[in-house]
């Protein structure tokens, strides 16, 4: 469970990463508390993405919104790596979940090493989802 849901989270992150990058703040620029409705707020009113349960949790809500950022923005993912994308994170939302932490869940051996595989494609590709 521990180094599953730490996957994870990393991942969560990368995510975060990626959307702040887009937005133009470099990795030195630090955060405020005030910035964490950004993405939601974004999302909703700029870009039409929907709610997802856990949003700022939530794969599927981080997907939606880095593609149609990148398209708002006139900078469309190529078709491969946003078929790749959310190829990866249909794959990782059914295998973890926030409250992981909380609960004793376990991966599979086989799941984990799609998850190890998926976290993978996700870090070697980080580049290309916000440049």
């Amino acid at each position: 469970m521990g180094a599953g849901y730490l996957l994870g989270y990393f991942i969560e992150m990368t995510f975060k990463c990626v959307f702040y990058r887009l937005l133009g703040y470099s990795p030195s620029t630090p955060l405020r508390i005030t910035h964490q409705d950004d993405p939601r707020t974004i999302a909703k009113q700029d870009l039409g993405v929907q709610n997802y349960p856990h949003t700022l949790h939530n794969y599927r809500f981080w997907c939606d919104t880095i593609i149609r950022f990148r398209q708002e923005v006139g900078r469309p993912l190529d078709p491969g790596l946003s078929n790749g994308l959310r190829s990866v994170v249909e794959r990782l939302a059914g295998n973890w979940r926030v409250d992981m932490r909380y609960f004793g869940d376990r991966m599979s051996r086989e799941v984990f090493r799609e998850f190890i595989g998926d976290t993978h494609w996700i870090r070697t590709n980080y580049d290309l989802l916000w440049s």
